[in-house]
């Protein structure tokens, strides 16, 4: 494991591989090692880097008495690719895609591609329309479940109720004990996470400035919000291209890996042929 050290801040990341950079970023509850398999699939063509966000697997954990924000979350993203020296195609899933279309909105300049698998922009659902409400009541639900639970000191009941709307009902009870020990000790960062998402701005029209080239996935099996906000964003980015994973549910980018993969390689290669017909 990799650390780059910010002031009195650690930021761990797994790397491998060489060529021009491919940054993955993680969703809620997990780590950089969700990308394990595609270190193995793109690595041979592609310097792959999957950094820790805040309070996984040896980043330093959120000290601050105010409330975390994406820009804070982002902040030790933006270092990191600074320190890479290249512009990077990012890639983010979930939560890591919230980050990751901050960052494009933010520091565009750093990316030449950018790619988001389901991103949980839950800010952008608009409570005034019928059909974004409904989706945004069905977040805000589990995102209380989950608060209260994590109040009360019941990680386990908020691991629980976190694993089972995004997979299905009973996963949870289906791993193994470590890993619901591990993600019931994740749930008050997933709590921070939920909160930081929606004390963004709710406005869509930012995102329009967004040029980066993008590439939107999303299952077909997947909760409603998700695939409301991803082809909400399709119809709003610049330059965007939607796609859909048969069969797929939020988990995506563990469950179908191939399929995710034959999606990166053609978006990442169409950026870099533009790129290169530019420069020409």
């Amino acid at each position: 494991m990799n650390q780059l050290e910010i002031g009195n801040q650690i930021i761990t990341y797994r790397e491998k591989g060489n060529g021009d950079p491919v940054v993955f970023l993680h969703c809620s509850a997990s780590t950089g090692g969700q990308w394990k398999a595609y270190f193995k699939n793109l690595g041979g063509r592609h310097r792959v880097i999957a950094p820790n966000l805040v309070g996984y697997d040896g980043t330093s954990n959120w000290q601050l008495a105010r409330p975390m924000t994406i820009a804070d979350e982002a902040s030790n993203i933006v270092a990191l690719i600074t320190k890479l020296g290249h512009r990077v195609h990012l890639v983010g899933h979930s939560y890591g895609g919230a980050v990751a279309l901050w960052l494009a909105q933010k520091h565009a300049n750093l990316l030449r591609s950018l790619t988001l698998i389901e991103p949980v922009a839950f800010n952008t659902l608009n409570p005034t329309d019928r059909t974004e409400r409904e989706a945004l009541v069905e977040i805000m639900t589990v995102a209380d479940d989950i608060r209260r639970a994590v109040g009360k000191g019941n990680g386990r009941s908020a691991a629980r109720r976190f694993v089972d709307y995004w997979s299905t009902p009973g996963s949870f009870e289906g791993l193994d004990p470590k890993q619901q020990d591990k993600l019931a000790a994740d749930m008050g960062k997933v709590n921070r996470e939920f909160a930081a998402i929606f004390n963004e701005p709710s406005e869509l029209e930012p995102y329009r400035a967004i040029e980066v080239p993008t590439l939107i996935l999303c299952g077909t099996l997947s909760p409603k919000p998700v695939r409301h906000i991803s082809r909400q964003l399709t119809d709003t980015l610049a330059v965007c291209r939607h796609r859909t994973v048969a069969n797929a549910g939020h988990m995506l980018a563990l469950t179908h890996v191939d399929q995710v993969t034959d999606h990166l390689f053609r978006h990442i290669g169409c950026s870099e042929n533009e790129t290169a017909r530019m420069a020409a």
